[in-house]
């Protein structure tokens, strides 16, 4: 039987469930506070179709990333772009895993890799090895204008999005489901994170990715055209907070002293690493961005799920973008048993 669906949010998960449940015959509508789609952390981000790599500490997220990934392309491979080079390098000084277990990690998750420690197209110091995969960078701008144009009549931006509005909508709908990233119906399960990403122009001759593993490390990763971003395991976080209020006003609070100073930290730390750095990389600008992870989690799960919070309101807690499919199916699911 057909469903009347409200979603919130539209961002990749809101979008996606949008247009997978109108070709699915249901009534949906997508609801938004913002005047367009992709305003949030599904644009402002390092945009990156993962295949597991990143995550080497997290068996579930490797196989959820590897599943989507292959999803993706299927769906929507009219939105990636490869690289010429994705490398994956370990420090030697820094990580928590040495090189060949993180090889035999990725190798046991079924993943294909080729060492290339010793063909790096820059000159890198104190690494332990590294391998080069073949994963691809997502055009979220090209997204954002497909979905706009797709979803039509059932997008609903400049919407006031608060609980109350979710309590409605439950009312006139068999389901709501909340994509908002945890950010409407706060719980202890949450904490939230304000990000600092800086972005820099790019005058090598390729497209190139690079992530340092396995700690306290950066990563360097292609965005729009030449532009890449310069993310760090430790300064991109400005801090964990109780309510992604609390993490928006520190973020916006910030002085251009505060914001150079973590810049000018994080860029000592890539010149360890990569001394040609600012050979190739002319600071561009920075953007700031939300993130909600549970509070529990001690690894670097990224796991997804979706739970119900109230009566016909579910609450869907966001992975990375491959991982949109786990929750179509895990909403098909619900939908069966309504």
């Amino acid at each position: 039987m057909k469903k009347r669906i409200a979603i919130v949010g539209a961002g990749w998960y809101g979008c996606h469930l949008a247009l997978s449940l109108s070709q699915s015959g249901h009534t949906v509508s997508l609801f938004d506070r913002s005047e367009s789609v992709f305003t949030g952390a599904s644009y402002f981000n390092q945009n990156r179709l993962h295949l597991g790599f990143h995550y080497p500490r997290s068996y579930i997220t490797r196989i959820q990333s590897k599943r989507g990934y292959r999803l993706f392309l299927k769906k929507y491979s009219q939105f990636v772009t490869s690289l010429d080079m994705n490398v994956y390098a370990v420090s030697s000084t820094e990580s928590l895993l040495d090189f060949k277990t993180y090889c035999d990690i990725m190798t046991a998750t079924g993943l294909d890799w080729e060492d290339v420690s010793s063909c790096m197209p820059l000159s890198i110091n104190n690494i332990s090895g590294a391998i080069a995969c073949e994963e691809l960078l997502i055009d979220s701008l090209k997204a954002k204008k497909f979905f706009l144009e797709h979803l039509g009549s059932v997008f609903k931006p400049s919407t006031p999005i608060d609980q109350e509005c979710l309590t409605q909508l439950s009312r006139s709908n068999d389901m709501v489901l909340d994509c908002t990233w945890n950010t409407l119906l706060l719980s202890d399960r949450y904490v939230y994170e304000s990000c600092i990403v800086f972005v820099y122009r790019s005058s090598l001759p390729m497209r190139f990715g690079l992530t340092f593993m396995d700690g306290p490390l950066f990563s360097l990763f292609p965005f729009n055209n030449d532009l890449y971003t310069l993310t760090h395991v430790s300064h991109t976080p400005l801090g964990k907070f109780s309510s992604p209020g609390e993490a928006l006003s520190f973020a916006n609070k910030l002085t251009i002293i505060e914001i150079n100073q973590i810049r000018s930290t994080i860029e000592k730390h890539v010149h360890r690493y990569l001394p040609s750095f600012h050979s190739f990389f002319t600071f561009d600008s920075y953007f700031t961005a939300l993130k909600t992870k549970q509070s529990s989690t001690r690894c670097d799960d990224r796991n997804t799920f979706i739970v119900p919070t109230a009566d016909r309101i579910f609450s869907v807690h966001s992975g990375k973008i491959d991982t949109i499919f786990d929750i179509e199916h895990q909403v098909a699911t619900i939908i069966s048993n309504i």
